[in-house]
């Protein structure tokens, strides 16, 4: 299989996969993703799917992103742990399990 490039002129040093959506980190910090969004997995604030990368919704500057199946968690300058997406088995930390369309931080950090 050959590569497709990503639509929108980014440049991503670091990308990772969940179930139906897809995140890229860029060298500035930001994290951008894209695909379904059913539980807010792409960190918009709403639950639109997108066939393009959009950006995270949050002033943070990011160092890690990880997707995983229908849940996004990154780790933000500070250091600080966010989440967001579907949290039916409490995945996201928030001590509940309440989905999340916006970056979150775990619950319990110093």
């Amino acid at each position: 299989a050959v590569p497709l490039p990503v639509s929108g002129g980014l440049t991503f040093t670091a990308i990772t996969s969940g179930l139906v959506h897809s995140c890229g980190l860029t060298s500035a910090g930001q994290v951008y993703c894209w695909g379904g969004n059913g539980y807010g997995q792409l960190g918009t604030g709403t639950t639109t799917s997108s066939a393009v990368p959009v950006p995270v919704f949050s002033a943070l500057r990011f160092s890690a992103v990880r997707a995983g199946g229908m849940h996004t968690c990154a780790l933000a300058d500070g250091p600080r742990l966010v989440c967001w997406g579907w949290n039916e088995s409490g995945q996201l930390g928030a001590q509940d399990t309440a989905d999340r369309s916006l970056p979150m931080a775990v619950a319990s950090q110093p």
